[in-house]
């Protein structure tokens, strides 16, 4: 019989990562299901949105975000105890929880808004300053 290893793999997956996956799809099914029944009832359609904010696969994506800050805060604590050299991996534990956050408050969508319109005045106020014969920013010349 031919055997691709999954066994030994799935021996080696810890359960709590086994647990979030059948969650992940447990989610992924609900969703589909409830496009499929022809999303009957409103509220339930934006608890369950996957591309919604505030749904529960928004909060349950942060939860995981910040399961994955706890044990990497864990292992780089262990690894900074034993070698000072090892610093730097202070800064994932960091990520994960910034991604945490950011799913949470939504900070992306709202810095990505300002951003585009930062850089839509930048872009005005260089059109103006070209057309004035100032043309200090230079950025319309890339375009």
């Amino acid at each position: 019989m031919l055997s691709l290893g999954f066994n030994s793999i799935s021996k080696r997956i810890p359960w709590i990562i086994k647990i979030f996956f059948l969650i992940d799809i447990g989610l992924c099914i609900v969703y589909i299901i409830n496009i499929m029944i022809g999303q009957p009832i409103g509220k339930i359609n934006s608890l369950l949105d996957l591309n919604g904010e505030s749904s529960v696969a928004n909060w349950y994506s942060s939860t995981q975000y910040f399961c994955v800050f706890i044990l990497s805060a864990i292992f780089s604590y262990h690894k900074i105890r034993r070698n000072r050299k090892s610093f730097p991996l202070i800064v994932l534990p960091i990520i994960f929880l910034l991604m945490s956050i950011d799913e949470i408050v939504q900070m992306h969508e709202w810095l990505g808004g300002k951003a585009i319109f930062c850089f839509q005045v930048v872009v005005a106020l260089e059109l103006l300053f070209k057309r004035q014969g100032f043309g200090c920013l230079s950025l319309v010349s890339l375009f």
